[in-house]
């Protein structure tokens, strides 16, 4: 949607200052548009220039009259906004605004700027008037048709000159006496404002700044009561007044100088391996189980150390678990860790858990057996992974050991049933062993009927 301008930059000064008249005019007034100095809210406007505006940087903005008088250097209040592309014609154009301008005011009478950049390169703007005279007859307009589109505000010779309520009447006809009954159906209260004398052609650009989605007057959330017509002109003159009927919400308010908070810059994702566990398959293959975060690959260095400095790598698939040709690993104290080498990111160093070996319990008959007792044995083990059976042990004093007779068991729930040797005592005393490694399990004592 283009936007209505209120003030105008062209290139030229015959382009700045071209208003459209009629041959029967013959009494002129170019006022309406009527800005104050000291006003610390920004006035903002965009440009259309037909053969785009290339102006970035200003070293000089000078207020001049209707006769070309220099009057004042408002520079250090004149501001280049932004510079951009207009996405319908592709031409350079920019938003500018003018701020506070302190220890100047041009009085009742119409000015323009005169922009220099560079050594030679003028532009222009259109009739305005800069002033405190007479403020109260003002107003101020903000106005965009989108929230991601830059504000633009301007001050308009309109005022506020009356509130007024809109009573919506309905009537119907009683049954039986036939008369008619009035009843208020709803009230809206709205308020009149007037405008100045001013160009005719503001009207228009006033309807077309109605349009957008978000109006302001005097910073108030602002929308059309009910339409206006332009005045239509009656002698020589190219100017009227208008009274402008709308509803303001005083409880929804713009704040010019309101700065939207800059969202913090996203924390970059943090690569990261964990390393959960290692565990010895055999005495040549260590098996790796692992995850990791916020990269991808497909391969990944896994790494063994015997002193946690010096470190022996191989490249394997990055699929978890993964089996690790680690040789006499069984027997070595070896540091075990991963390496992702394009991100430089590495996991937690672990080494193999010791290995152990646990009677969780023994069960077997409540009648002592001088021939011999069957036992049932609960165990555990971790670190290794047994490639032989378990050897299970009796002894009378917790000293002397005897081997036990193995029977069934049970590998996948850790049960194996085991038989004493003949004795006139009870064997109290028993443990495992798993001799490719020479790991004992702590003695277990149990007493039958105990």
């Amino acid at each position: 949607m283009k936007q209505p301008i209120f003030i105008r930059i062209e290139n030229d000064l015959e382009k700045a200052m071209y208003s459209r008249t009629s041959p029967q005019m013959a009494f002129f007034s170019f006022k309406g548009i009527h800005l104050l100095p000291n006003n610390i809210y920004p006035y903002r406007q965009r440009t259309y220039a037909t053969e785009g505006i290339e102006l970035e940087n200003p070293e000089e903005v000078l207020v001049c009259d209707m006769c070309d008088n220099e009057l004042y250097d408002i520079s250090d209040f004149f501001s280049v906004d932004e510079v951009f592309q207009d996405p319908d014609t592709g031409l350079p154009q920019i938003y500018w605004s003018i701020t506070n301008v302190q220890d100047f005011d041009a009085g009742d009478q119409l000015i323009y700027l005169k922009i220099r950049q560079g050594a030679n390169a003028y532009f222009y703007s259109s009739p305005f008037v800069l002033t405190t005279d007479n403020s109260e007859f003002t107003s101020r307009w903000d106005y965009r048709n989108k929230p991601t589109e830059p504000m633009l505000s301007t001050q308009l010779k309109i005022w506020f000159k009356q509130p007024d309520t809109f009573e919506e009447i309905s009537t119907y006809d009683t049954l039986g006496t036939g008369s008619s009954v009035s009843v208020s159906g709803k009230i809206i209260d709205y308020e009149i404002w007037q405008s100045g004398i001013v160009d005719i052609n503001l009207f228009g650009l006033f309807k077309q700044m109605r349009r957008n989605a978000y109006v302001y007057c005097d910073l108030a959330k602002t929308t059309p009561f009910e339409p206006f017509d332009t005045p239509r002109l009656v002698g020589k003159e190219n100017f009227a007044e208008a009274e402008i009927s709308i509803v303001r919400d005083e409880n929804n308010l713009y704040d010019p100088l309101y700065v939207p908070p800059t969202p913090p810059t996203p924390e970059p994702p943090i690569l990261g391996i964990t390393l959960s566990s290692v565990s010895s398959l055999n005495n040549s293959q260590v098996q790796y189980t692992f995850t990791y975060e916020n990269f991808t690959t497909e391969i990944l260095t896994f790494q063994y150390s015997l002193d946690n400095v010096t470190w022996t790598s191989i490249l394997l698939p990055s699929g978890s678990p993964q089996t690790v040709g680690v040789p006499n690993n069984q027997n070595e104290g070896y540091y075990y860790r991963i390496i992702h080498l394009p991100t430089e990111t590495v996991s937690n160093t672990l080494q193999l858990p010791a290995d152990t070996l646990e009677i969780e319990n023994i069960t077997t008959q409540n009648v002592f057996n001088p021939n011999g007792n069957k036992y049932r044995f609960f165990y555990s083990y971790s670190g290794f992974t047994p490639i032989q059976n378990f050897i299970f042990q009796c002894s009378l004093d917790g000293v002397n050991w005897i081997n036990m007779l193995q029977g069934n068991q049970v590998p996948e729930l850790n049960i194996q049933y085991a038989t004493t040797p003949a004795s006139s005592e009870e064997f109290t005393y028993f443990r495992m062993l798993y001799n490719p490694q020479g790991i004992i399990s702590p003695t277990y004592e149990f007493t039958i009927g105990g």
